[in-house]
């Protein structure tokens, strides 16, 4: 619904104005103002805001308010008010929609226009001559979907202006504090880029642009964001206070926050300028009133919105967007622990790009020695793979996932030493003309054992094209575990190149401990026309390794080859042609635990993956490298359609994967490849309990990625055999100062004891993250005796753990070999 021109701002600039100065001219904090030079134009979009041009308060869901709105108010959901005064400066017809409220609405003074409610709870008093409408005017949950991606692409849009946080004792205004100066000098529009800790704990905010000029304020990233201290605006050689009287300055400023999830207004004065907050619940908590248009997903204040509608002048979507680009986070709230003890690793993806990312999802392999707990929305588990969807990302946009582990005890020694592994990799070559067959065998060196193989299409005559799907693998598997067979058949013309290669592994570790198998896994069967998932499970505590294919009739490809988190599966995909096929696929089962002849000792292995993406009609080559003396012995795959794997090449701490694209579009795939140590297990290292368990994640999107993307990351929990405090808090107590922690340690203990918080806290303006440090001292206990250890925290925070009911607080001792032990208690209050 467009509004009324009694409702709409005057419209904006449409004349072409100057750009802004290649780099940006700082003013004189202290001198007169500097005249903006002139520049290549730029255009300003026609009502920026869309559907929310002209509404004073414009909300996709619920509100509670309180004081007036001196505009129109629209909200999706339903609004909590008490008499609340609605549109004292409006001149709307009687007819007008002024007043709209989804769901349930309270009782109003409406002193313009007509209301629509959908469940009046209370009244309305139509003091400008209006009623009650019988349908919704406006359809907001489309609205808003329009509002976030012109947020997403503003916030986009690179900065032009400077923001630092400066003594404002060194501005021509002195606040006693603090402040963050914004300074743009182009007439026309001022973007500026701040961060949520340059608006956290400042006494003010500075807005030097030119008069007449828009001011862009992009605040980006997930997290709520706390505005604190006031807005102010350079008027002559000194900044003045955001009010009424400031109403231009007001209309033309813009707080742009494409991706926050809550944004609190804590300046204990007028907000000055429009607020686009299209994914936050935005709060009033300590304001004058509102000096712009508030519009955002919930809306709470107990605060009067003034009529400062929004005129001033964004770009038009006329440039490319730059390319999404992930940056993919992994932390873990310790870094030590003792088994039975749990850690929370937190998985995070942030879209740091210009574009949207898309189907966005992070993998995270937990690694043995660590129980998975309870699972956060939006994630799933197989075995040890957690799978977290966080959907479609747009420009500053992100998503955290946490998920608990708790450390298990270590497992018993198996007996023997660190021993090297050393696999390695044959090939050959071969050739086919065009319309012919042939079959290609090639061997591991007699005795040793066969990891996986792989036919890899090098070049085909380009007379006729690059066509790599026209050569047909009709088997490719092991006749034994050290040899592998292929029959290839080349539908095409002219002649193809290619090479067989293998990764293999030795008969024995370099200690002479014998590496073993197990039976393979044979699976035949009829097939109709389709796709198929066929798994080859080689049962507990194998690996499945050399995956093979034999095509007997029909035709059939393996189009997804990917091991299960521990290992011991091997889920092969199987695309049939038109006829169906008789086909049987295989897997060799490489034993964990070596021969006991000389003392058996355990393989270590993990698997590693990445999605790329293949550019429409191209033939790129990707790369996964394993860790640090790993070696990588079977590949694994997950192909999208129009994409042809055209072999796979071991090198042998990598694997380079030769992909095709036939179709018209970029299309992603999906990369795997199992990763063997070349050391076996260190049984003393084992039986010590000391361990380093390794946690990676990694991230996918279907969107193709910038170069600036990291698409993994990774944390470390290293189990450690126990503090001597383990088990020593018993209670802890909130007094007129302190947190009483009282300890009992059997044998006696001595070190610091840390009080964290145990969630977030929330308290006089600010906001405490869970596992905040609150306050710390050190501790001497005597052997079975009662200790208490008096800890000082802030005064806010006792405050605000005494009026939080069920509060708890996390202790962490630390005692003097360095070793940790963390117990979470329920505070008491006296």
């Amino acid at each position: 619904m467009t509004p009324p021109a009694s409702l709409r701002p005057s419209a904006p600039r449409l004349v072409v104005l100057v750009t802004l100065l290649a780099g940006a001219l700082l003013l004189l904090l202290g001198g007169r103002d500097v005249a903006p030079a002139t520049a290549a134009p730029v255009r300003c979009e026609t009502a920026p805001l869309g559907a929310a041009t002209g509404w004073t308060e414009f909300v996709a869901g619920d509100g509670r308010r309180g004081s007036e709105s001196e505009g129109a108010i629209a909200y999706g959901g339903s609004l909590q008010a008490g008499g609340m005064t609605v549109g004292t400066r409006l001149s709307a017809a009687a007819a007008t929609p002024t007043l709209v409220v989804a769901g349930t609405g309270g009782s109003f003074n409406l002193q313009r226009g007509s209301a629509y409610v959908g469940t009046l709870t209370g009244h309305i008093n139509f003091n400008g001559g209006g009623s009650r409408l019988a349908t919704n005017p406006l359809d907001l949950p489309a609205a808003f979907v329009a509002l976030r991606d012109a947020s997403a692409r503003w916030g986009a849009l690179p900065s032009t202006g400077t923001a630092s946080v400066v003594d404002s004792d060194a501005t021509v205004t002195p606040m006693g504090g603090n402040v963050l100066l914004l300074t743009g000098t182009n007439s026309d529009l001022n973007v500026f880029t701040v961060t949520r800790g340059q608006l956290t704990g400042i006494r003010a905010t500075f807005i030097d642009t030119p008069a007449g000029s828009t001011t862009l304020i992009n605040v980006l990233g997930a997290d709520p964001v706390t505005v604190n201290g006031e807005i102010r605006y350079r008027s002559g050689n000194s900044f003045i206070q955001s009010s009424d009287g400031t109403t231009q300055r007001n209309a033309t400023t813009l707080w742009n926050l494409p991706a926050a999830t809550g944004m609190t207004l804590s300046t204990n004065a007028a907000y000055g300028g429009s607020i686009l907050a299209p994914r936050a619940q935005v709060v009033a908590q300590s304001i004058g009133h509102n000096l712009g248009q508030v519009i955002a997903q919930g809306f709470s204040s107990s605060y009067e919105t003034h009529q400062h509608l929004f005129t001033g002048c964004l770009p038009t979507a006329e440039a490319p967007a730059t390319p999404a680009e992930l940056l993919t986070t992994k932390g873990v709230d310790r870094t030590t622990a003792v088994p039975g003890e749990v850690a929370t690793f937190a998985l995070g993806a942030t879209n740091r790009g210009g574009t949207a990312a898309a189907d966005v999802v992070l993998t995270d392999v937990v690694p043995a020695g660590l129980t998975i707990g309870t699972l956060p929305s939006g994630c799933t588990r197989d075995g040890r793979t957690v799978r977290c969807v966080a959907g479609t990302l747009v420009p500053g946009d992100g998503a955290t996932f946490r998920i608990p582990v708790t450390v298990e005890a270590p497992s018993t020694p198996i007996g023997g030493g660190a021993d090297r592994i050393t696999p390695y990799k044959v090939q050959s070559d071969w050739t086919l003309d065009g319309g012919a067959s042939t079959t290609v065998s090639l061997a591991c060196r007699a005795g040793d054992l066969l990891g996986d193989g792989s036919v890899r299409v090098v070049d085909i005559d380009p007379q006729y094209g690059d066509d790599r799907g026209a050569i047909e693998v009709r088997r490719a598997t092991a006749t034994a575990p050290g040899t592998f067979d292929a029959v290839l058949v080349h539908h095409g013309r002219g002649r193809a190149q290619g090479r067989l290669h293998l990764a293999c592994l030795p008969a024995a570790t370099d200690g002479g401990r014998g590496l073993r198998t197990a039976a393979p896994v044979v699976t035949t069967a009829t097939l109709p026309a389709g796709t198929h998932e066929l798994p080859l499970a080689c049962g507990t505590d194998r690996i499945a390794i050399r995956p093979g294919i034999d095509v007997v009739r029909g035709s059939a490809r393996i189009v997804g080859s990917r091991a299960t988190d521990d290992g011991a599966t091997r889920r092969l995909v199987v695309e049939v042609g038109p006829d169906g096929a008789d086909l049987t696929v295989s897997a060799g089962c490489l034993e964990r635990q070596t021969a006991a002849d000389r003392g058996a000792v355990r393989l270590g292995w993990t698997t590693i993956s990445r999605t790329v993406v293949v550019p429409a009609g191209a033939t790129v080559d990707e790369q996964l490298i394993c860790g640090e003396q790993q070696k990588g012995i079977v590949a694994g795959w997950t192909l999208a359609p129009g994409v042809v794997l055209a072999g796979h090449e071991p090198q042998i701490k990598s694997r380079v994967f030769t992909l095709s694209s036939t179709g018209t579009a970029p299309r992603p795939v999906e990369l795997q490849l199992l990763c063997l140590d070349d050391r076996t297990g260190d049984p003393t290292a084992i039986g010590s309990g000391s361990a380093q368990l390794v946690n990676t994640v990694n991230a996918t999107s279907t969107t193709p990625q910038g170069p600036g993307a990291v698409l993994s990351a990774t944390a470390t929990v290293t189990r450690t055999s126990g503090a001597a405090t383990r088990g020593a808090v018993r209670t802890a107590t909130l007094r007129s100062r302190n947190v009483d922690v009282v300890l009992r340690c059997a044998k006696g203990c001595s070190g610091v004891a840390t009080v964290r918080t145990a969630e977030r806290l929330r308290t006089s303006g600010r906001t405490y993250r869970a596992k905040a440090r609150i306050g710390a001292r050190r501790f001497v206990t005597r052997p079975a005796r009662t200790t208490t250890v008096s800890v000082r925290v802030p005064t806010r925070v006792r405050a605000a753990l005494r009026r939080t009911r069920g509060a708890q607080v996390e202790v962490v001792l630390r005692d003097a070999q360095g070793r940790r032990a963390y117990r979470t208690v329920g505070l008491r209050k006296r």
